[in-house]
């Protein structure tokens, strides 16, 4: 966890600092206008304890007094949105003993673990339909059709978790029947391609929807709905993180005086 600020009773135990890396050191001495141009080679932040730390213990970094007095003063008047990340979190093993708690809601969707979705699908097969481009036929693949929401929170070349609707659990087995998307081509689908309910079976294919049964309950996790985390709410805390004096090279110190040189004029900016 990284606490960012402090408190009264916990003093920080790391700072921030330049990476040593080569790469880093070189661009340090690049003036702004010549790094804003740069695609790929930026440099790099890095955290440093300051003293020796203990196994899973929190780390603090001190942003400056005007950060500080700025988030407390956030906190005075904050409360909790009932439908909150951390109220979410405390339900992140999906219940079994009210269907509707599998729903997804205007904050919260339901994720699966992709390892998971191909080792079933490696396992057992499952059903599939695909879409193709020129499908505007309207199907439906158990009343997911390619305009859904399901289908649009998909993107290309998922890694780790992608959306899933729940269609049917088991509470004996602790186990999901679930509906997923995946878009690519061919070479992108998990496993052997199951039998298709739908479409030609022709490996380009704009997406496919898979059907699994028996999917593990700890493959099913419940996740913020894109673009509704805690962070992306109206009136979260937001402020911007100062880098201290000494961490300020050389090229980019006194910038407004420079510019005042270099057109002639006098500065307006401070100078740094």
């Amino acid at each position: 966890d990284l606490l960012v600020g402090g408190d009264d009773a916990r003093e920080p135990n790391v700072k921030l600092r330049w990476a040593s890396d080569t790469v880093t050191r070189s661009l340090l001495q690049k003036p702004p206008e010549e790094l804003i141009q740069l695609r790929g080679e930026k440099p790099v932040l890095e955290f440093v304890a300051t003293r020796d730390l203990r196994p899973d213990e929190e780390i603090l970094l001190d942003y400056g007094r005007a950060w500080e007095e700025r988030w407390r003063a956030h906190l005075a008047g904050w409360t909790p949105a009932a439908s909150s990340s951390t109220a979410m979190q405390r339900t992140d093993r999906p219940p079994f003993d009210d269907p509707r708690e599998f729903l997804w809601t205007p904050d919260r969707i339901t994720i699966c673990d992709v390892d998971s979705l191909d080792l079933r699908i490696a396992e057992e097969g499952g059903r599939m339909h695909e879409f193709f481009p020129d499908d505007d036929t309207g199907f439906s693949f158990h009343g997911v059709g390619r305009d859904d929401e399901l289908v649009r929170l998909t993107h290309e070349n998922v890694s780790f978790h992608a959306p899933c609707a729940i269609l049917r659990a088991d509470a004996e087995r602790e186990t999901f029947d679930v509906i997923f998307c995946r878009r690519g081509s061919a070479e992108d689908a998990p496993g052997p391609a199951p039998a298709a309910e739908g479409g030609t079976g022709n490996p380009e294919f704009a997406l496919r929807l898979y059907r699994v049964d028996a999917l593990p309950a700890d493959a099913l996790h419940f996740s913020d709905r894109p673009g509704r985390e805690d962070e992306r709410r109206p009136g979260a805390f937001r402020h911007e993180m100062v880098l201290p004096d000494d961490m300020v090279s050389e090229p980019w110190r006194d910038l407004g005086r420079k510019k005042a040189d270099r057109e002639g004029g006098p500065s307006l900016e401070p100078d740094l």
